[in-house]
């Protein structure tokens, strides 16, 4: 039998030292609670499916892409992430829990409408979800918004009407300028 599932949170670990490397076999790894501030040695983590940082000290997610690209699950609830960099490269992401970070802007949330197989979100406590129609700046981001849960709540049919409004707003607008763009003939 092969380790599948390591469970270390709670260990005021600091370092993912290189130990991790070692964990060719696990699908499952829980490094929530401790004191991480960088996401190191998990390059050898082939098999990796679901990571758990949640609750450490980590401030970015560049190139993570780069080291568990299989994830399905990724938590970083309540860390000090301002950016999603790296996290829209992870293309087999079905579910993300970034909620109590630092995210104040809507282009990073953007970016995540680049995950083809995201199902489930959560931003709550981040500065977004105090702006005024967050549930519907979010969703706008993603092509399928019907199929995406936020904040463990289903996308509801007021949310996909507005959504189809504001698009319809924005093809009319769009429209308008192209016809005010063509250059006039003289007689």
């Amino acid at each position: 039998r092969k380790l599948e599932t390591v469970k270390c949170s709670h260990n005021s670990c600091s370092k993912m030292d290189a130990s991790l490397t070692l964990l060719t076999c696990v699908r499952s790894l829980d490094l929530s609670s401790n004191c991480f501030k960088t996401m190191e040695n998990l390059h050898n983590c082939v098999n990796l499916m679901s990571l758990d940082l949640s609750s450490n000290r980590i401030s970015s997610t560049a190139r993570l892409n780069e080291r568990c690209g299989n994830l399905t699950v990724l938590k970083l609830k309540c860390n000090s992430l301002t950016s999603t960099e790296g996290l829209d490269k992870l293309y087999s992401l079905e579910v993300l829990d970034l909620s109590g970070n630092l995210i104040s802007k809507f282009a990073e949330i953007s970016r995540l409408g680049a995950l083809p197989c995201l199902e489930e979100l959560w931003l709550k406590e981040n500065p977004v979800y105090y702006a005024s129609k967050y549930r519907v700046q979010v969703l706008s981001c993603f092509p399928d918004p019907a199929g995406l849960r936020l904040d463990n709540q289903e996308t509801s049919t007021k949310e996909l009407k507005l959504l189809q409004k504001q698009k319809e707003s924005e093809e009319h607008l769009a429209a308008r300028v192209d016809i005010m763009a063509c250059p006039r003939v003289a007689p």
